[in-house]
C-alpha cells in the first residue's frame, strides 16, 4: 500500500535530513506497508520562507555561560537503563532512536540487520516486553547486553544466525554512551549555549514558514500557496493512487504544519479536482495520521472557517483519522473539540522539550502501536 508523507515547518533538503528521510521510509515499509509499496515525500518546504541577510542570532561571550552545576548522571550508570527500568517500553525506544541518531550522523543509510533489530524491538514491545528485565544502576555496556539477550527471542533463529548481530549491538552501545555522557558532562546552561544558535534558526524557520504559508494562503499565482506549498503534495498523491493497487489501503501522514496544509488541501475543491483530474478517480485515503499537528490550534483561531454545528468535518475524502499527540511536545495539540470523526491518541516520545516533536518516527513503540490502530499485520 503506497503512503505519503507530508513534512512539517523548518525542514529543508540537507543532507542530515535526506538522512533521516532514508531511515523513516524504510522503517514505515518495513513495519507498517510493506517492503514492495512506496513512500512519496513531497517537499513543500523548499518553497517556503527564505533569509537574505541573517546576523540576528546573538552571539555568547566568554562570560555567558555560568559554568559548574550538579552532572544529572553519575557512578557509571546508563541514562538508557534508568528509563528502561522505570519503563521498558521507553528504555528500547531511547536505544533505538540513538542508533537511528548514530546512522544518519555517520550519513549510512541502515543496513538489513539495523531494521532487522529495530523489527525485533517493535515485536518485543508490541509484546509487552518485560518490565523487570533492565535495571536502574547498568551501565551502558550493561544495557546493552541486556537489550541483546532480551531481543534475541523476538527475532527469528536465521536471522540471528544469518548476520552479525554484534556489529549492530555495538553501534547501539556506542550510541547509547553518547547520550549518557552527553547528559552527565553538561549542566543546563551549557547546554543552553551550545543549543542557542541552531535552536534560534530551528524557531525562525518555524514561525517563517507559517508566516509565509498564511501570507500567501488567499493568493493566487506563482507565488501564492497553492502553487507553492500544495501543487508538490498533490503530485505526490497522484502517483500514490498510481501505485495503488486493487485491495490496497492509502494512507497519509503530516507531521507538525504538514497536517494543518494537509486539512486545507483536503478540504479544496481545486485541489481535490486537480487530483481526480490526474489520477482518473476521486481521491479516497483511507487513513489519516497527523503526528505532532497544529489543525486543532488553527481551528480555534478561526482560520479553516466556522461549523454551524460546532466542530469542522472531517474531509469528506478521508476514512478515518488519528491525530497523534505528545504532552511534552509543546508543538502538538488536540483535535477531537474541534474536528468531527477523529481519535485523539496520546504518546510518550520519551525525549526532552527541544526533541520531542521530531522524535516520533524513531520510537519502535509508535510503529508498533501504528500497526495495531490501523488494524496492519506486523511486518516485523
Amino acid at each position: 500500500m503506497p503512503l505519503v508523507f507530508v513534512h512539517g515547518v523548518a525542514t529543508r533538503q540537507t543532507p542530515a535530513y535526506q538522512a533521516f528521510v532514508s531511515q523513516r521510509d524504510d522503517l514505515f515499509k518495513r513495519l507498517v506497508i510493506g517492503n514492495d509499496d512506496q513512500v512519496f515525500d513531497p517537499d513543500w518546504g523548499s518553497d517556503a520562507v527564505t533569509f537574505f541577510r541573517g546576523g540576528w542570532v546573538p552571539t555568547p561571550g566568554g562570560n555567558e555561560a555560568m559554568g559548574g552545576g550538579k552532572a544529572l548522571v553519575a557512578d557509571g550508570a546508563s541514562v538508557a537503563s534508568a528509563v528502561a527500568s522505570r519503563d521498558v517500553e521507553q528504555g528500547v525506544d531511547l536505544a533505538m532512536a540513538a542508533l537511528l541518531q548514530r546512522r544518519a550522523a555517520e550519513n549510512q543509510p541502515l543496513s538489513q540487520q539495523d531494521l532487522d533489530v529495530f523489527a525485533a524491538a517493535v515485536g518485543y514491545l508490541a509484546k509487552g516486553g518485560d518490565k523487570t528485565a533492565f535495571g536502574p544502576n547498568e551501565t551502558d555496556a550493561q544495557f546493552t547486553q541486556t537489550l541483546r539477550d532480551e531481543l534475541g527471542p523476538a527475532m527469528p533463529p536465521a536471522v540471528v544466525e544469518a548476520m552479525s548481530i554484534g556489529n549492530v549491538f555495538s553501534a547501539i552501545g556506542d550510541a547509547v554512551k553518547k547520550v549518557t555522557d552527553s547528559v552527565r558532562n553538561k549542566s543546563s546552561d551549557a547546554v543552553l549555549r551550545f543549543v542557542r544558535e541552531p535552536l534560534s534558526q530551528q524557531v525562525a524557520l518555524f514561525l517563517g514558514d507559517i508566516f509565509v504559508y498564511l501570507r500567501y494562503r488567499e493568493t493566487d499565482g506563482e507565488n501564492g500557496t497553492y502553487n507553492r506549498i500544495f501543487t508538490p503534495i498533490i503530485t505526490a498523491l497522484v502517483k500514490a493512487v498510481a501505485a495503488q493497487r486493487d485491495g490496497q489501503k492509502l494512507i497519509v501522514v503530516g507531521h507538525s504544519l504538514g497536517a494543518v496544509i494537509l486539512y486545507d488541501l483536503l478540504t479544496n475543491e481545486r485541489s481535490l479536482k486537480a487530483v481526480r483530474d490526474a489520477a482518473g478517480k476521486d481521491l479516497s485515503i483511507d487513513a489519516l495520521v497527523t503526528v505532532g499537528a497544529q489543525p486543532g490550534l488553527f481551528a480555534d483561531m478561526g482560520l479553516y472557517g466556522n461549523s454551524e454545528s460546532g466542530k469542522l468535518p472531517r474531509p469528506s475524502c478521508v476514512q478515518s483519522w488519528m491525530n497523534v499527540f505528545d504532552y511534552t511536545d509543546v508543538l502538538s495539540f488536540r483535535c477531537e473539540p474541534f474536528f468531527s470523526d477523529v481519535k485523539d491518541l496520546a504518546f510518550d516520545n520519551v525525549s526532552g522539550a527541544l526533541e520531542a516533536h521530531s522524535a516520533y518516527f524513531q520510537r519502535p513503540s509508535f510503529y508498533s502501536r501504528l500497526q495495531d490502530r490501523l488494524g496492519l499485520p506486523a511486518q516485523a
